[in-house]
Formats: structure tokens, C-alpha cells, sequence
């Protein structure tokens, strides 16, 4: 079974010691190589950034995990890469009624959000999770987003965090459509 490096991250953020915090984000992060911009929810600061390509932001209730796939010019395939990434570190794939095509700033995306439940018939944990993935036509390169929330975090973030990746765009570039 593939296991990839940002599927680690993230399983390793959500069940080990909080990441130690290295930078600030601001309301808008724009990628240090200049790749893209991300609009995030007020309070997410930067706390982990591994290879120049995988970013994690976080509060105390809830992380987003952004990647960047240099070269990725297609959807699909940028699309099943994300899901390889994160079904094989062991988070479900989303059913198909909850995958949306959408475009983001004028580039081609998909998101999913849906829940999933892990534990026994004793104890019994429910999260939500965001995936999503965008192609940067200008850009040459497709950008993910991932974040797993519990319940309240996914009651009090998700909508916000649903409109950050809304946002993702060329470095530099305005945001067209945020809806």
C-alpha cells in the first residue's frame, strides 16, 4: 500500500504532539517560491513547511494541510493523486455524491467534504474531512488541500476553511470568485 510523505504529516499532526509553530501566516499566505496564494481563516498561522511543497496552517481546534504538485496540469490525475496520498495513510474516500466540480479563480478543482466514523461499536469517533485540488493553469501546477475535523471544529471551521480553498490562485493574482 503507497504511503506518501503528506499523508504522514497529517496522520502524525492529528494523532501525535501538536507541530512546533515556526512562522506566522497572514490573512493571505502566499507561497515563499511565489506559486500561489491562500486566503485563510482568521487565526491560522503557518506551523510546519517540509520541502518546499507541503504546508501545514493550524489553530488550536483545527489543521489545514496544503501541497503543491509542480508540473500537474490535469485534474484527474491530480485529483487521484490526492486520493492515493490520503486513502493509503488510511482516511476513506469520499462517497461520489460528495464530490463537486467546480472552477476556482478560473482553474479547474474538486472538493470533497464528507464524514467518516473511526472506532468499534463501543467508542466511536466522527470526522469530517475537506479534500480538495486545484489546477493553476498559469501556474503549471496543481495545489491540494486536506484538513480532518471532530465535530465541533468541523461545525465551527468548515464553512471558512471550504472558502479558503475557494481562494487558492496564482501567486499574486485577485481572487475572482469566492462564492
Amino acid at each position: 500500500m503507497r504511503t506518501s510523505l503528506i499523508a504522514g504529516v497529517a496522520l502524525i499532526g492529528w494523532l501525535g504532539s501538536p507541530l512546533p509553530r515556526v512562522a506566522s501566516a497572514q490573512d493571505v499566505f502566499q507561497d515563499p517560491r511565489g506559486r500561489f496564494s491562500i486566503d485563510l481563516p482568521p487565526g491560522f498561522t503557518l506551523s510546519s513547511e517540509q520541502l518546499d511543497r507541503i504546508y501545514v496552517f493550524q489553530i488550536p481546534d483545527a489543521r489545514l494541510f496544503v501541497s503543491v504538485a509542480p508540473g500537474t496540469r490535469d485534474l484527474d490525475r491530480l485529483w487521484r493523486l490526492a486520493l492515493d496520498d490520503f486513502t493509503g495513510a488510511g482516511v476513506p474516500p469520499p462517497p461520489a455524491e460528495a464530490v463537486t466540480d467546480l472552477e476556482v479563480n478560473g482553474n479547474p478543482a474538486r472538493m470533497a467534504w464528507y464524514g467518516f466514523d473511526i472506532g468499534d461499536g463501543r467508542a466511536k469517533v466522527s470526522y469530517t474531512v475537506l479534500l480538495g485540488a486545484v489546477v493553476l493553469q498559469d501556474g503549471g501546477m496543481g495545489v491540494v488541500c486536506f484538513s480532518m475535523l471532530n465535530d465541533r471544529a468541523a461545525d465551527q471551521w468548515g464553512d471558512r476553511l471550504r472558502q479558503a480553498f475557494r481562494t487558492i490562485r496564482v501567486a499574486g493574482a485577485p481572487v475572482i470568485s469566492a462564492i
